[in-house]
């Protein structure tokens, strides 16, 4: 299954991820701005909740640990 894994991986390795959305997040009081920009292959991936939850949930992880 790992082996399997991996070549499925490798074939989407040059595969163009044009679609995604970029979270921000702004603390005035640090003087603090954290930004990400996440990526995916197709629109219906990036307009699932899922995928702006992980994106949240990356955004406040990184900006908590620049604080």
């Amino acid at each position: 299954m790992r082996k399997r894994g991996l070549a499925d991986a490798e074939k989407r390795l040059g595969r163009a991820t044009a679609e995604g959305y970029v979270g921000m997040r702004l603390d005035k009081k640090n003087n603090l701005l954290t930004m990400v920009e996440l990526h995916c292959e197709t629109d219906f991936v990036a307009k699932t909740e899922k995928f702006k939850e992980g994106l949240d949930r990356i955004v406040e992880t990184l900006h908590r640990q620049g604080a």
